[in-house]
C-alpha cells in the first residue's frame, strides 16, 4: 500500500474489476459496503474504474478512528478532503452525501450537494448546536466530473474549491469539529466518485490551483481485487 504522503489518512483509487464490492484504501483502513455500491469500469476519472452509487442507501463506511477527528493532533485545524464526483441524477430532491460522519441530528459533520436547489454544503452540529454552515450555489449538472476540495486553513477558516477555483468567500468560522464516534461514510448519491482523499494536518491548497491530472501516489500499483 502506498499513500502519497504522511498527511494522507485515506486514499481511495476505486481501482478494480467491474461490479467488485471491495475497495482498497492505500492507508490500510477497512471500508464496508452498504446498499448496492460497487466498482465500475463504465466510466472513470483516472485509471480503469471508479466507485458507482445508485441511491441514498449506497456507500462505503470506515469505522471511527482518531484520523477522522480532523481538527485534532499535530498541526491541528489544518486539513483537506478532496475528491472527484460525477452525478447521474440530481432530480429526486435528496441531498447526495459525498462524505461525512453522522452520530445523530445534533452531532454530525456532513459535506453534501443539494439537488434541486443546486448548491454544495458543509454542515457541522455539536451537542445540538449548528457550529458551521458553508454553502455555495452552483449550476451542478449531471454526467460531469467535478474536482471538489474543502480546505480548513487553521484560524483563517474554510475554503471550498471547485475545479481548482475557490468558489466561496473564506468562512472564518473556526469552531473545532466535534469528536464524533460514528463511522466515516462516503457515497449515498446517484453517480460516481474517484480519487477520494482525506488529509489531516495540512491545508493542501490555499489559493487557486490546477486540479490533479492523474491519480495520487506515484508508486501506486493495482492489486488483485476480491469480488
Amino acid at each position: 500500500m502506498a499513500v502519497d504522503d504522511a498527511y494522507t489518512k485515506a486514499l481511495l483509487h476505486f481501482e478494480g474489476a467491474n461490479n467488485s464490492t471491495y475497495i482498497r484504501d492505500e492507508s490500510g483502513k477497512i471500508w464496508t459496503r452498504t446498499g448496492s455500491a460497487v466498482i465500475s469500469t463504465t466510466t472513470k476519472k483516472f485509471g480503469v474504474s471508479c466507485g458507482k452509487f445508485t441511491g441514498i442507501n449506497d456507500g462505503f463506511d470506515s469505522a471511527d478512528s482518531p484520523d477522522w477527528q480532523l481538527d485534532g493532533g499535530s498541526n491541528s485545524n489544518q486539513w483537506t478532503v478532496d475528491f472527484w464526483v460525477n452525478f447521474g441524477d440530481l432530480s429526486n430532491g435528496t441531498y447526495p452525501l459525498p462524505w461525512g460522519q453522522y452520530d445523530d441530528a445534533g452531532n454530525m459533520m456532513l459535506f453534501y450537494a443539494a439537488c434541486t436547489e443546486g448548491f454544495w454544503g458543509f454542515e457541522v452540529w455539536k451537542a445540538g448546536v449548528q457550529t458551521t454552515m458553508l454553502t455555495f450555489y452552483d449550476s451542478i449538472t449531471t454526467n460531469t466530473w467535478y474536482h471538489i476540495a474543502l480546505v480548513k486553513q487553521g484560524t483563517t477558516g474554510y475554503k471550498l474549491f471547485r475545479g481548482g477555483t475557490q468558489v466561496d468567500a473564506t468562512l472564518t468560522d473556526i469552531d473545532p469539529l466535534p469528536n464524533l464516534t460514528s463511522a466515516f461514510g462516503i457515497g449515498t448519491l446517484v453517480g460516481y466518485m474517484d480519487e477520494f482523499r482525506v488529509s489531516k494536518g495540512i491545508a493542501r491548497w490555499t489559493s487557486n490551483f490546477t486540479p490533479p491530472t492523474a491519480k495520487y501516489g506515484t508508486s501506486f500499483i493495482p492489486k488483485i481485487i476480491h469480488t
